[in-house]
C-alpha cells in the first residue's frame, strides 16, 4: 500500500507538471491578422495594395557612375572609362557576366532605389499582384470607384514587373495569373514563350486602359509614385516590339502587329495631351548640350 500512495503521489504531481507546462507554453497573440482578415477590411485592402508597389525601381536614381548608366544600358555602351574596370556596367555586358543572381546594371545596395535583385523582388511583387487580383473582386471595399482602380493599378503592375524580367533577362517567363502556393507542385510550372510573355503581359496592360476609374495622369502629390493609365499604352508598344525583334521572333514576323500596337498607343497618349519631349529641362545635367 505504501508504494502504491507513492507512485499515486509521483502520478499527480507530474500531470500537475504538465498541466503547468501547457499554460506556459500557450502563446500570447502576437498581433498578426490572416490575409482573409485584411481583405475584409477597406484600408487594409488599400494597404495591401501598397505591398504590389514596393519594388518599383528608383530608374535612373541612385546608381553607382549613375551618369554612365544610360550608356551601359543601350547600344552607345563605349564609355572607356567603364571599360577600365572589370566590376564596371559596361565592361561586364561585354564580357557577358551576367546572372538572375548578380547583374551588371543593379544599383548600389541599401540606398532606397530599389534597383537589385530584380529577379527575386520582381517575381516576389508579381505574386503580390496575382493575390491582390484573387481577392479583390470580393474584397471590403468602401467605394465601387476605388474597386475598380486598384485592380486596374494590380493588372498595370504586373505588367510593369514582366516587361521589366523581359527587358533584363530577355526569356519567356512563368506566367502568374493565380496565386501560387508553398504547397503546389512547381514540377508543373512551365515557362511561357516569348511571345506568349509579351501576350500576357498586353492583356493586363489592356485591363488597365478598360478601366474608366484609372486617371490618365496623376496630379495631385498625394497620389505621387501611383501609376497612370498612359504607362499600359507605353508597356504594350514597347514589349511588342521586342517580341518583334528578330533576336526573340523566332520564325515568325510580328511587326504588322508591332505597328499596330505601337500606332494605337501613340494616338491613344496624343488624344489624352502626351506628346514626344523636344525641350531639355535641366541641361546642366548634361552638360547644357542641346
Amino acid at each position: 500500500m505504501k508504494y502504491i500512495k507513492n507512485y499515486s503521489i509521483l502520478f499527480v504531481l507530474f500531470w500537475g507538471f504538465l498541466s503547468s507546462c501547457s499554460s506556459v507554453l500557450d502563446q500570447a497573440p502576437d498581433g498578426k491578422i490572416s490575409l482573409e482578415e485584411v481583405f475584409k477590411d477597406n484600408d487594409k485592402v488599400a494597404a495591401y495594395l501598397n505591398t504590389c508597389y514596393k519594388n518599383m525601381s528608383g530608374k535612373g536614381n541612385l546608381y553607382f557612375f549613375f551618369e554612365r548608366g544610360p550608356a551601359c544600358w543601350c547600344d552607345e555602351a563605349w564609355d572607356a572609362d567603364d571599360l577600365d574596370v572589370n566590376w564596371a556596367g559596361s565592361a561586364r555586358y561585354y564580357s557577358g557576366d551576367a546572372s538572375a543572381s548578380n547583374h551588371p546594371s543593379w544599383g548600389v545596395s541599401g540606398q532606397g532605389a530599389n534597383c537589385e535583385n530584380y529577379w527575386d523582388n520582381y517575381f516576389v511583387s508579381i505574386h503580390d499582384c496575382a493575390y491582390f487580383l484573387a481577392n479583390i473582386d470580393k474584397a471590403t471595399v468602401n467605394n465601387e470607384g476605388d474597386r475598380s482602380r486598384w485592380k486596374a493599378e494590380a493588372h498595370l503592375l504586373r505588367a510593369y514587373y514582366y516587361e521589366e524580367l523581359l527587358r533584363w533577362f530577355g526569356c519567356g517567363m512563368p506566367l502568374i495569373d493565380t496565386p501560387l502556393n508553398y504547397t503546389d507542385d512547381f514540377s508543373k510550372t512551365k515557362r511561357a514563350s516569348y511571345y506568349e510573355t509579351v501576350q500576357f503581359i498586353i492583356k493586363d496592360c489592356d485591363a488597365a486602359l478598360a478601366c474608366n476609374d484609372l486617371p490618365w495622369r496623376i496630379t495631385t502629390n498625394d497620389e505621387s509614385g501611383r501609376l497612370p493609365k498612359s504607362l499600359a499604352y507605353a508597356i504594350k508598344s514597347r514589349v511588342i516590339l521586342y517580341a518583334a525583334s528578330p533576336l526573340y521572333c523566332g520564325d515568325n514576323d510580328y511587326w504588322t502587329e508591332a505597328y499596330n500596337v505601337t500606332k494605337e498607343s501613340k494616338e491613344g497618349l496624343k488624344s489624352h495631351g502626351y506628346e514626344l519631349y523636344n525641350t531639355l529641362h535641366d541641361p546642366a545635367s548634361y552638360n547644357n548640350e542641346h
